[in-house]
């Protein structure tokens, strides 16, 4: 699963100038991403993630829905999540909970495996998303725009769809319009839920690490009004023995009409966090009141 953590932001800035943002609009979009990696461990986790999403502007307000479609490929260690993958690895598991077999078993830089590869699909986690940005009166030629999401648990944790855990986070866009290329920034936060698992151990319960989410990087407009984006994403680990994030994004928006648009992008994971490539392809209707 891959959702950029500057998803929102980029989306609009691919709907057109700075001033859609401040109209009442109504858009509609469906996508489909696969993502494929290691993780830093013996086996591979390849996820297919197909949302399916709402975004509805009343003025300065902005409210989002996602729900997504969600197939999974792999041990289990890495569940999709909102604004990017939570790895719970074997050695995160058992480190509070049995740590004589942590001590034994596991280091820095090693994991225990303790199941098979394995294969679930169904419903992922819900998504609902609240912004404001500050009126263009008050920030001229900047854009600030601060935003709220919590994802619900409506996901199938026992197949590692998800946690089974509400998450929050908080994040605060920035951009600047005042020429031909727009930088972009956004700085975040997520609280991750503590998720319960079961295996041939017992039950335990994960300490998950809340943590930052960042991105930056520019929007260059192609012809009228297609538009390239490129950025570099951050996501704090979720576990005491994995790594950060870091991941470079290259995306492409070309508008097929009035009110369609279609956007692809790929994604270069670049610690052993990431994933090895991510690809994804979105279509978009959008109206105006």
């Amino acid at each position: 699963m891959r959702v950029l953590f500057g998803a929102a932001f980029l989306l609009a800035l691919n709907l057109g100038t700075a001033q859609t943002v401040f109209a009442q609009s109504v858009s509609l979009s469906a996508g489909v991403d696969y993502s494929s990696g290691d993780y830093g461990t013996d086996d591979r986790t390849d996820i297919l993630f197909a949302p399916m999403s709402a975004r509805v502007s009343f003025g300065d307000f902005t409210l989002r829905a996602s729900i997504p479609f969600l197939s999974v490929d792999g041990p289990g260690d890495v569940i999709p999540g909102d604004g990017g993958p939570i790895l719970t690895d074997t050695c995160a598991r058992i480190q509070f909970t049995r740590p004589v077999l942590f001590e034994r078993f596991c280091q820095e830089e090693d994991t225990l495996a303790l199941g098979d590869d394995g294969s679930a699909s169904g419903l992922g986690d819900i998504v609902l998303g609240v912004s404001y940005t500050l009126p263009e009166e008050i920030t001229g030629d900047f854009g600030l725009t601060f935003e709220g999401r919590i994802k619900l648990p409506t996901a199938d944790e026992e197949q590692a769809l998800g946690t089974g855990e509400t998450d929050v986070a908080l994040s605060v866009d920035l951009a600047w319009y005042g020429g031909l290329i727009t930088p972009f920034a956004t700085l975040g936060y997520r609280f991750l839920g503590d998720p319960t698992f079961t295996d041939e151990l017992g039950d335990f319960t994960v300490d998950l690490q809340d943590g930052f989410t960042a991105s930056a990087g520019l929007s260059i407009p192609l012809g009228k009004r297609s538009t390239l984006t490129f950025a570099y994403d951050y996501l704090e680990r979720s576990a005491s023995t994995v790594e950060d994030v870091h991941e470079l994004y290259g995306g492409l928006s070309v508008p097929l009409s009035d009110a369609w648009s279609i956007t692809g992008y790929g994604v270069a994971g670049l610690t052993n966090s990431s994933p090895d490539f991510a690809v994804g392809l979105s279509l978009r209707f959008r109206f105006r009141r």
